[in-house]
């Protein structure tokens, strides 16, 4: 029984002191920092903006700044000037807008950005400052909008987007930030819509697009990112419709077909 009394005595008193601690008083002067204070500093309007705390002469607690509206911006967690934590910024009503996590005022862990309303909206990876894994992007509905492969800061591998009914959109291969292989694009049926080549960042190769039904509906070559040669497009029956002829991205020669296969229009 003895015991149970001393240990209830221990929690208030630890409770006592939390809530009676003293308030930390606003710096006034370098001992102050060194002390322990608050640095304050106000809008023209007189509004409070920026919260600093101090404890020997560095940074060191919670940094708080605010809107002029008096709305909670940014909490910054510091440890001897130095960022350590959870950095968390809001938007102006109250709702949280974005978590970044330091370490030695380096960014380190998953920074998380929030829609208005509370949903996730991107996640980011970072390692030392620099962003190192898959990047996420979603809908409010919550369902994945992009994946983007980082390595050391650059984008490299398959960059993905997908419609809001989870079904791919967008499959764009890339090496150090530069598209290299063929980027597909799908129509939310999961049919293939387009297929571009790329090699160092310009389309090299046939551009193909296709029609819903999974027809054939244009064929254009490329050759560093200009047309060169036929262009050919084709009724979603099969049936060639025209025959373009370029020559480093400039038209020569147009022709024209109807469904029948009969030339109608030429410019040879």
């Amino acid at each position: 029984m003895l015991k149970n009394l001393v240990n209830v005595a221990m929690v208030l008193s630890v409770c006592l002191s939390i809530g009676y601690a003293k308030p930390l008083k606003e710096c006034k002067s370098e001992r102050d920092r060194l002390n322990g204070c608050i640095e304050k500093r106000y809008f023209r309007t007189g509004g409070l903006w920026v919260e600093t705390p101090y404890k020997n002469g560095k940074q060191n607690g919670i940094r708080k700044a605010y809107y002029k509206s008096g709305w909670l911006h940014t909490e910054t967690p510091f440890e001897n000037d130095k960022r350590n934590g959870v950095n968390k910024e809001y938007y102006e009503f109250g709702q949280l807008w974005r978590e970044t996590p330091f370490e030695n005022d380096k960014r380190n862990g998953v920074n998380k950005e929030y829609y208005e309303f509370g949903q996730l909206w991107r996640e980011t990876p970072f390692e030392n400052n620099t962003i190192n894994g898959v990047k996420k992007e979603y809908y409010e509905s919550g369902q994945i909008k992009e994946e983007t492969p980082f390595e050391n800061g650059k984008i490299n591998g398959v960059w993905k987007t997908y419609y809001e009914s989870g079904q791919i959109k967008k499959e764009a291969p890339h090496k150090n930030n530069v598209p290299t292989g063929v980027e597909k694009r799908y129509y939310e049926s999961g049919q293939i819509k387009e297929e571009t080549p790329f090699e160092n960042g310009k389309i090299n190769g046939v551009m193909k697009r296709y029609y819903a039904s999974g027809q054939l509906e244009t064929e254009t070559p490329y050759e560093n990112d200009k047309i060169n040669g036929v262009r050919k497009e084709y009724y979603e029956s099969g049936k060639l419709k025209e025959e373009r002829l370029y020559k480093n991205g400039k038209l020569f020669i147009y022709k024209e077909y109807n469904e029948q296969g009969k030339l109608i229009i030429s410019t040879e």
